[in-house]
């Protein structure tokens, strides 16, 4: 998560500012307005149902071809932490 240019806070407050990617755009959906920036600034507030408001953002999604960040991801996540077996 610390290596994400953005980070979508969908239904959560997530107050835990530590774990936060430090230059990443930070957007979070929620449907109780009070909710939004409660514990840290967001770059882009949406307020609504997470599922459809999920369901009118997809179409503006964008595909990337370059996948090095995704393949780092699924990597790490297929390599057991030291001491541990899967």
């Amino acid at each position: 998560m610390m290596n994400a240019d953005t980070l979508v806070l969908l239904g959560t407050q997530f107050p835990y500012r530590a774990f936060y990617p430090t230059d990443a755009k930070i957007i979070q959906i929620d449907i109780n307005p009070a909710s939004i920036g409660a514990h840290s600034k967001v770059d882009m507030a949406l307020v609504g149902d997470i599922k459809s408001t999920l369901r009118a953002l997809l179409p503006l999604v964008e595909e990337k071809a370059d996948r090095k960040f995704l393949d780092k991801g699924w990597k790490i996540t297929a390599t057991p932490a030291k001491g541990w077996t899967i």
